[in-house]
């Protein structure tokens, strides 16, 4: 049970984390696909 709990919070962390960087992700998003465009 202390493992779920640790990979539960880990989760929950991750994903505050991700909707707190939202614009971080855009960032990303935008840059993998202009790399995505260059491999074709």
């Amino acid at each position: 049970m202390d493992i779920i709990g640790k990979v539960i919070t880990f989760i929950m962390s991750t994903i505050s984390n991700l909707i707190g960087s939202r614009s971080a992700i855009d960032d990303i998003k935008k840059g993998f696909k202009e790399n995505f465009k260059k491999n074709q």
